[in-house]
């Protein structure tokens, strides 16, 4: 049975092979498709097939820096290893039962505790020790007087207490500063100590995450935190104990067919941005309205504090010029030529318009550039997920630009020039 498991001599495919993707050799691997104007990079330290028959330790720790685990187990370097093509995480008893610690489990950490950050997707293919223990695949980072985790699979390969639904869910959670935690569960359906399943996680920003099964075009389930998820965090591997579902079984733990979680590989991503996809990051741009055929402006005319988005220009000046910046993750901001402010919806108003006055960014002044395929391009504001439109009902003089729209139509279309 085990000879099965190696799939032949396996030996896996690189992530990158003459320039084909992944994606291109495994239905469902990867990650999700990227935002308008960024491509997916692999993050070489975030990624690894298994495949040298030994753990790489410039990559990883074999054990976790800032816990020894929890009791009954107890973390254990010895427990690490790689052969036929997988990581494995083994499970025993190395004390009689009556001590607090007596299960030796396994741990991989990633070398840079903060290594993994907003922006990033990892993905995780594995199958989950069978024993009683519980297989983590993680993102944490310890803090004084708190943490921040994201946690995108706990897998339940046997349940100890006896709830065999626990073995057929993708168990994922959130843990804030305050202790906040948000759990959902996916219902896969069949045993995740029974065969390979992939787990994956998009860290979008600091307030939004998606988790996905069957990789990033599977089927995905999204977080909205109450609380920023900042800075980089630790990628995280394991088995270890659980008080919520009980002791492993010790016959188990003495059953190489079931005392060992095997992944098949761990592959991480980032955004960066894709000089071919046509936007214009760091220049001076101009946009027309399709609804009217003339220029928008930040006019200072119509208020000289605001300075409100109008389409009711007949040519270029300085006015007509916006700073196209990378807002990450596929968004812009845009900065006004004509007074040196953010342009941003102004949320205060039922109609949110465009104004440029603000001197930070912020949600309401980050927008999606979406490429229509016609030469033209629309924006998506993120605060309240509606388009910017060209509103000649509101004022045909001066056309004002809103952000309202829940589609597309030519009133949100706008085209664009280098300046």
């Amino acid at each position: 049975m085990r000879a099965t498991q190696r799939k032949c001599v396996r030996t896996k495919l690189p992530l990158i092979i003459a320039g084909l993707s992944l994606a291109a050799f495994a239905v469902k691997a990867g990650p999700p498709p990227a935002p308008a104007g960024y491509k997916w990079e692999v993050v070489s330290n975030l990624t690894d097939e298994f495949n040298d028959g030994w753990v790489d330790t410039g990559k990883w720790y074999k054990y976790n820096p800032y816990w020894i685990g929890r009791a009954p187990g107890l973390f254990n370097e010895s427990q690490v290893t790689e052969s036929g093509g997988y990581l494995r995480l083994k499970n025993t008893k190395f004390a009689d039962t009556s001590q607090q610690y007596w299960v030796y489990t396994g741990f991989l950490a990633s070398k840079n505790k903060e290594s993994f950050y907003a922006g990033m997707y990892s993905e995780c293919k594995m199958k989950c020790a069978r024993d009683g223990t519980v297989t983590g695949f993680w993102m944490s980072k310890p803090q004084s007087g708190g943490k921040q985790e994201i946690d995108v699979q706990e897998g339940v390969g046997w349940p100890a207490n006896g709830n065999w639904n626990l073995t057929k869910q993708m168990r994922m959670n959130t843990h804030s500063y305050s202790g906040l935690v948000t759990p959902k569960n996916y219902w896969i359906g069949s045993g995740v100590g029974d065969a390979y399943h992939t787990y994956g996680v998009w860290w979008r920003d600091k307030r939004n995450i998606t988790m996905y099964y069957g990789g990033g075009s599977g089927t995905s389930t999204s977080f909205s935190m109450s609380e920023d998820f900042t800075g980089g965090m630790q990628l995280n591997i394991n088995t270890e104990t659980q008080d919520w579902i009980g002791d492993p079984n010790v016959s188990f733990l003495a059953d190489n067919s079931r005392n060992e979680t095997l992944v098949d590989y761990v592959r991480t991503w980032k955004l960066v941005p894709d000089t071919s996809s046509g936007i214009p990051y760091g220049s001076y741009v101009s946009f027309k309205a399709v609804a009217n055929s003339k220029y928008v402006c930040a006019d200072g005319n119509l208020n000289a504090n605001q300075y409100p988005l109008a389409a009711n220009r007949t040519s270029v000046g300085s006015w007509e010029k916006f700073k196209v910046v990378d807002a990450g993750g596929g968004y812009v901001y845009l900065i006004a030529n004509a007074n040196g402010k953010y342009v941003y919806s102004n949320g205060s108003l039922s109609d949110w318009p465009l104004i440029a006055a603000s001197t930070t960014t912020g949600t309401w002044g980050k927008y999606q550039w979406i490429s229509n395929g016609d030469g033209t391009v629309s924006l998506k504001c993120i605060a309240n997920g509606k388009y910017v439109c060209a509103d000649k009902g509101v004022d045909p003089t001066n056309v004002k630009l809103i952000t309202n729209r829940s589609s597309i139509g030519s009133w949100e279309k706008f085209w664009w020039q280098k300046q």
